[in-house]
């Protein structure tokens, strides 16, 4: 489910070409940055450095500026809007399931799903990464297999399925059962929350 590191052959292969042409500017350049911008050949190499980075005519630094902080008006926007739809699918699992499950283990489950929606994993990928997220220490194959029916239900039957997945977990607090009860309770939770996102669409437009 993790990404895997890229080799470090292909650390090079991996950067951009603005990139590479900066490692190579700094690995490969024969000139030496004045450190002491006071020193008397450093106002030769600034001037050089600042003609190199004057804007095309009609590219104001105003014109770039508004744009800059326009974009940023939009990405914390769009931060505050996921920030709230995980406050409101973790308020919905804290209503139906604190009594059984620790607080804790709701939140890291909301994140995870909304993290997950903006993803291209599958449904019961979602499922198994939520779960793995509270239970690391099992096995990602094991998951899929308990996942299986939470995921593939036919369209309609979503809570008849959860309701069933949940009455298979004893009623019991979070600490009192086996792992695979905490397994079977945690995708079943997770499966309930993403239920709770396709049927709030001002939640699921977020993503």
């Amino acid at each position: 489910m993790s990404r895997q590191p890229s080799p470090p052959g292909d650390f090079e292969s991996s950067l951009s070409q603005v990139e590479q042409e900066l490692m190579a500017a700094l690995l490969h350049s024969d000139v030496i940055y004045p450190w002491n911008p006071a020193a008397p050949d450093a106002d030769a190499y600034l001037d050089a450095q600042q003609q190199a980075f004057v804007l095309p005519e009609g590219e104001g630094m105003e014109t770039k500026t508004s744009q800059f902080f326009d974009y940023l008006d939009q990405l914390w926007s769009s931060i505050a809007a996921v920030d709230a739809s995980v406050q409101k699918i973790e308020a919905k699992l804290v209503k139906r399931f604190a009594v059984r499950v620790p607080r804790a283990i709701l939140e890291t489950i909301s994140q995870t799903l909304c993290q997950s929606l903006s993803t291209s994993l599958s449904l019961a990928d979602r499922l198994v990464e939520c779960a793995q997220e509270v239970l690391p220490q099992w096995n990602v194959e094991d998951l899929q297999v308990l996942a299986r029916p939470l995921a593939y239900a036919m369209r309609g039957m979503e809570t008849e399925v959860i309701d069933a997945a949940l009455r298979v977990v004893r009623p019991l607090s979070w600490t009192d059962l086996t792992e695979i009860e905490q397994a079977r309770l945690s995708l079943a939770i997770a499966r309930y929350a993403l239920t709770q996102v396709t049927l709030d669409p001002e939640t699921h437009s977020t993503f």
